[in-house]
């Protein structure tokens, strides 16, 4: 089999404990879990009740477990989104590769020389980008609805 590798972002839960054994066991998939802190989408399922037919352990529940490793980001740290985000942001993928990009700041700060369009940002999630920058993008004529540019020049 050749090599497989997963990168996932804001996935729920997607099997039960056999296949997380399977998965990081011999199978040569290596998974990458993008998680934000404060994503619902990634706490779910947690467990079910398993038919009468298959608990021969004594469970009458079956878990949903997460396979590979994560690496969490925190919506809270960016400096562009307001502290309450609401949870389409948390869960959004532009969202999430805007996190990622501001990963690596000294004592878990965000980046601030992060590459990443907020333009694009902006354009995803304009209720969710603290009004500061909503109004700077303005003054420039980037409102976020082009789909193109940088806030490089207004992010100082």
């Amino acid at each position: 089999m050749p090599p497989v590798t997963v990168f996932s972002f804001g996935g729920p839960r997607v099997g039960n404990s056999a296949f997380a054994e399977r998965v990081e066991g011999n199978s040569g998939v290596k998974v990458l879990r993008v998680v934000n802190a404060h994503d619902l989408v990634t706490r779910v399922p947690a467990w079910v009740a398993a038919p009468p037919s298959i608990t021969s352990d004594g469970r009458w529940w079956d878990g949903y477990e997460h396979v590979g490793r994560e690496l969490r980001v925190n919506s809270r740290v960016s400096p562009f989104l307001k502290p309450d985000a609401d949870p389409a942001c948390c869960h959004d993928l532009e969202a999430y590769l805007h996190l990622v990009d501001g990963l690596g700041g000294e004592g878990g700060q965000f980046r601030a020389n992060a590459k990443r369009s907020l333009v694009r940002l902006l354009s995803q999630q304009r209720s969710n980008v603290k009004q500061l920058y909503v109004s700077k993008a303005r003054a420039l004529g980037l409102d976020g609805r082009a789909g193109s540019g940088s806030f490089a020049s207004i992010s100082s």
